[in-house]
């Protein structure tokens, strides 16, 4: 099937034999090549958004094909097998895939008279398909998909208030404690070696932060009338899982949570530039961290909204204010080389304390703040790739079943205007099937921002279609 790409935008098609006509893929098995047609113009390749093969995958699902043979082509590179990794997507393709070497492949074809370098040459230079099917060739493939269980937790500590009646009201102070370990999946690393990723600053950092702060305020507990959360979060990296369970447990609705004040990466400090997300979450943020600041000078960039890449996100779903305290990406971030020798002390420190000022300045309040939900500023989640249109939902990474559930919908975005809320399964986007994540950002890529897109969810098991007016990312 050439690459597997339809790309009718580019009157292009593999699913078309070279005289354009359809090919009916359904129950057979497809020979696909990586890349594109594009691959040798990396600066101006048009098919580059149809080259993953999730992407390819999802099309030969939709076909019905019996199952796919990934191969490098041998316009492409080295004949080397390719691993096939997990991707944080708990939902299989849908259909059996494998990797091949091309060598396999090139002997079926040679004993039918074809030469495969030839064939994605002329693909190549013409941009045209030349798919067709091999009548005389069988292919049986038998894949399984075995998942494995990790224990994680969630490390809490409680420090009861010391006023009779605001100690029923809780301030939650949180940061991650796992990070990727030899970097399985979700490291930036470069190279095949196994390498420990110690996580420093990620998120290390945090995690010192926290116990820091418990070990000051538990020194100081007589001077606190709310009570005092604190928790480490395991599995933020594999999608806040734990900050996602620990908002839809028991234990978090027998606490009257008033804020939660998050700590993810505040071991860089540089130039004293100190990234401040959720401030628009409540109205009493921007005075408190201004009154505060002034002990310490910091250039504070603040973010507004409350969703986000690390566990302040969970709560913020569940309409609690919420602050996240970040000190900037660097060039070590999920690489072996985020180590303790390239972490800020003096930095961290002013930060740790001026978390604790904070928490203080929070006890201090006659009353709970109150939450504001913040209209969104048009920021897909980072996941979406190529993707042009904007959606503005917050996929729940926790999720396994079929389709993809979400937290909410930010503020003001088109899927809060078309009536999305949280705990929804999206099922279908627009004519494509949702299975999971990838299935959905693919099924956006057929939208233009301004289109209308109708979209069935499932919710509390009932079948609702909306519609949904996409904005532009």
């Amino acid at each position: 099937m050439g690459y597997g790409i339809s790309a009718p935008e580019f009157n292009y098609d593999d699913y078309k034999d070279k005289n354009g006509n359809d090919i009916d893929i359904k129950g057979k098995i497809l020979v696909v090549m990586r890349y594109s047609p594009g691959e040798n113009d990396p600066h101006n390749n048009s098919f580059e958004k149809y080259e993953p093969s999730r992407y390819k995958t999802l099309a030969a699902r939709d076909g019905e094909a019996a199952g796919i043979i990934f191969i490098t082509g041998p316009q492409s590179g080295e004949d080397v097998l390719q691993k096939m990794r997990y991707d944080n997507v708990m939902q299989n393709a849908g259909l059996p895939v494998i990797s091949c070497k091309r060598e396999i492949i090139e002997n079926i074809f040679r004993d039918n008279g074809l030469d495969l370098s030839k064939i994605q040459s002329d693909i190549n230079e013409t941009k045209t398909s030349n798919s067709f099917v091999l009548n005389n060739a069988r292919a049986y493939i038998e894949t399984d998909v075995e998942p494995v269980d990790a224990k994680t937790n969630n490390v809490i500590g409680f420090i009861e208030g010391s006023d009779p009646v605001l100690k029923n009201e809780v301030i939650v102070i949180g940061a991650h404690k796992d990070h990727l370990g030899y970097g399985l999946y979700g490291s930036l690393a470069k190279g095949n070696d196994k390498q420990i990723h110690n996580g420093a600053d990620d998120n290390a950092s945090g995690t010192a932060g926290l116990l820091e702060i418990a070990q000051k305020i538990s020194a100081n507990k007589k001077k606190f009338s709310r009570s005092v959360l604190f928790i480490a979060f395991g599995a933020e990296e594999a999608g806040l899982l734990g900050s996602a369970y620990f908002v839809k447990s028991k234990l978090f609705e027998n606490y009257n949570i008033a804020a939660m004040l998050n700590m993810d990466m505040i071991g860089r400090l540089n130039d004293n530039k100190l990234i401040i997300y959720g401030t628009g979450t409540s109205s009493v943020w921007n005075n408190s961290l201004d009154k505060i600041n002034s002990s310490y000078n910091f250039n504070i960039t603040k973010n507004p909204e409350g969703f986000g890449p690390s566990d302040h996100s969970s709560f913020y779903t569940k309409n609690i204010p919420v602050l996240h305290f970040f000190s900037g990406t660097h060039a070590d971030y999920h690489s072996p080389s985020d180590d303790i020798e390239k972490i800020n002390l003096d930095g961290e420190v002013k930060i740790v304390d001026m978390v604790y000022d904070i928490a203080k300045d929070l006890d201090n309040m006659k009353s709970k703040p109150d939450f504001i939900k913040v209209v969104s500023q048009g920021n897909e989640n980072r996941s979406m790739g190529n993707v042009k249109v904007y959606v503005g939902t917050i996929p729940d990474y926790s999720y396994q079943g079929e389709g993809m559930k979400i937290t909410g919908a930010k503020e003001g975005s088109p899927a809060d205007k078309g009536g999305m809320i949280s705990e929804d399964i999206i099922i279908k986007f627009g004519n494509k099937d949702v299975k999971n994540i990838y299935d959905y950002m693919y099924a956006m890529g057929e939208f233009k921002p301004g289109e209308e897109a109708e979209v069935v969810v499932l919710r509390k098991n009932e079948k609702v279609t909306l519609k949904i007016v996409l904005g532009s990312r």
